[in-house]
């Protein structure tokens, strides 16, 4: 009897301790306007609190999730022309599968 391959056989590849699948990071476009930035996320994510959103000297005043891809967030003046800055993971934004956002840098035009 000839012995013929399995080919729906299961992989059988597995995690060991310690290994984790990886995803790739969230990308954020960040848009101004006036005094507030809306922040355009790839992915839907869970926000947890404020996000840490630098602007060179302003202040952050208020944030609102108008849905799990769009925040709006207030800061104390008008943005044109300023740095701003969103690091890495941040800790108040969290992807469905425990993913990070990407760092987001720049000049508001």
């Amino acid at each position: 009897m000839l012995n013929t391959p399995v080919t729906n056989r299961r992989s059988r590849r597995r995690l060991t301790s310690g290994q984790s699948v990886s995803f790739p990071p969230v990308t954020i476009v960040a848009t101004p306007s006036g005094s507030t930035v809306s922040l355009a996320l790839s992915k839907p994510m869970v926000v947890t609190g404020p996000v840490a959103l630098v602007v060179e000297a302003l202040a952050f005043v208020s944030q609102v999730v108008i849905n799990p891809s769009l925040i709006v967030v207030t800061m104390s003046g008008a943005v044109a022309g300023m740095d701003y800055s969103l690091a890495q993971n941040d800790p108040n934004l969290k992807g469905a599968q425990g993913e990070g956002n990407a760092t987001v840098a720049g000049t508001f035009p």
